[in-house]
């Protein structure tokens, strides 16, 4: 799959082509407050108001939904503990932000706007799948969703709970462990609808710093409009080496036929 990473040219760029690594950064770092941060206050009792809502409204004759509304008053106690705790797992791992847009489709146009500081940065096109993500490590892979509802309560009142417990039964502590997961996960994966133009896919280590990545995972890297002749060729010269001379240089251009861009091939030749 290719995938790509928009960046400004700033030291952390220039570092992490040298040393060929990705940088996972804490969620607390992302540029979006609420990322990997779900609101938990109360989070149980919402889920069962939505469950009444629900079996009031469209389906009074759903014999599932009292009872679901049952156990989740039975382990509420069980279930706030790793909800609770979640903020103080995620804030431990480290994430990195990849997008499926790639650099001269419409949708870049925000990408470039966004995260390359006004076209003066670059994009960073790599070729991988959960196989080959990195040298060092085990790293999950997830595709976000985008969603403007509270994830967790979605997982609550969605949670196959006829594995953890039932009304007369005892609770599952290991079922609780996997509930846990599960909140880890959604909170990790789900960001709200207004970032759905970047179709990202997140991956995830557990815990934050540079990783190396393979080289020959770096295919191509593409210019913005604003990019200096002197720092394109610094950056070409130093992706000149053996490792890297299978990467592909490309200046995004404004484009003659829409309202948009396109990306031409560039060489030192032509700086």
């Amino acid at each position: 799959m290719k995938l790509y990473k928009y960046r400004k040219f700033n030291e952390w760029t220039i570092d992490g082509l040298i040393n060929s690594s990705h940088y996972f950064a804490s969620p607390i770092e992302l540029n979006d407050p609420l990322d990997c941060q779900i609101c938990t206050k109360n989070i149980i009792d919402d889920a069962i108001a939505m469950l009444h809502q629900n079996y009031m409204r469209t389906s009074p004759e759903n014999e599932k939904i009292p009872a679901l509304i049952e156990n989740l008053k039975m382990i509420k106690d069980h279930y706030m503990k790793p909800v609770d705790e979640a903020y103080g797992r995620l804030i431990k791992i480290g994430v990195l932000s990849l997008s499926k847009v790639s650099p001269n489709e419409p949708d870049s146009i925000l990408m470039w706007s966004h995260y390359t500081q006004d076209h003066t940065g670059l994009c960073l096109e790599f070729e991988m799948d959960e196989d080959n993500i990195s040298l060092e490590s085990e790293v999950e892979w997830h595709e976000c969703l985008y969603d403007d509802s509270n994830p967790i309560i979605r997982l609550l009142i969605n949670y196959p709970y006829a594995t953890i417990g039932d009304i007369n039964g005892e609770l599952d502590l290991h079922g609780v462990f996997e509930f846990a997961k599960g909140v880890d996960l959604v909170s990790v994966m789900t960001k709200s609808k207004p970032w759905e133009y970047e179709k990202e896919v997140r991956l995830v280590n557990p815990k934050k710093g540079p990783l190396k990545y393979w080289t020959s995972s770096l295919k191509t890297v593409t210019f913005g409009m604003k990019r200096a002749k002197a720092h394109k060729k610094a950056i070409m010269l130093m992706l000149s080496t053996k490792e890297y001379e299978h990467v592909k240089f490309k200046q995004i251009t404004r484009s003659n036929l829409i309202f948009g861009f396109q990306s031409n091939p560039c060489s030192l030749d032509c700086i």
